[in-house]
C-alpha cells in the first residue's frame, strides 16, 4: 500500500472546465503566449461517476506552462464532474493533475483517508481518478497513471 505525502506531490497538470474551449484556448494562447493547445474530441468515455457508470462526450485541450500541463475540457453529453462544474455556473480552475505510478493503490489510499472518488476513466494510455479534495484545496485532486502501449501486432 502506498502512504500518500501531500507535501511530496508535485502536480504535473492544470485542469480547466470551459464551455467553449476553442474560444479559450485561443485567448490563453494570445495573452499568455501558451503554444497552441493540441484539442481532440474524447466520445463515448466509459466514466465511473460517484456511484455509477456513465458514457461521456468531451473535448480535451492541452498545452503547456513550462513544465505544467494544461488541460481544457469541454463537457459535450453525459453525466460527469465537467457537467456538475458547468451547471453550477462555474468555469475555469477544476483541478491539480498529479503523475503517479500504480493508480490502484492511490486511489484505495485516498478512499481510507476519507476523500470520495467522483470520477474514474481511462483513454488510450492514460487512467485516471478524481478525488473531491475541494473543501481541503478549493480543487478536485486527480491522480493519473500512464500506462503502458500494448505494441501491434506485425502482420
Amino acid at each position: 500500500m502506498v502512504e500518500i505525502k501531500f507535501s511530496e506531490l508535485k502536480i504535473g497538470q492544470l485542469g480547466y472546465v470551459y464551455k467553449n474551449i476553442e474560444k479559450q484556448s485561443k485567448l490563453m494562447e494570445e495573452i499568455l503566449g501558451l503554444p497552441k493547445f493540441q484539442i481532440i474530441n474524447v466520445p463515448n468515455l466509459d466514466t465511473q461517476f460517484r456511484d455509477k457508470r456513465t458514457i461521456v462526450d468531451i473535448k480535451a485541450g492541452f498545452s503547456q506552462l513550462g513544465m505544467l500541463e494544461l488541460e481544457l475540457i469541454q463537457w459535450v453529453d453525459g453525466d460527469c464532474i465537467y457537467k456538475e462544474f458547468i451547471e453550477q455556473g462555474k468555469e475555469g480552475l477544476h483541478h491539480y493533475g498529479v503523475y503517479i505510478e500504480n493508480l490502484e493503490s492511490y486511489s484505495t489510499k485516498m478512499k481510507e483517508m476519507g476523500f470520495q472518488s467522483v470520477n474514474a476513466s481511462q483513454f488510450a494510455n492514460l487512467k485516471w481518478d478524481y478525488f473531491d479534495t475541494t473543501e481541503v484545496l478549493g480543487v478536485c485532486l486527480e491522480f493519473i497513471e500512464k500506462t503502458k502501449m500494448r505494441a501491434r501486432k506485425k502482420r
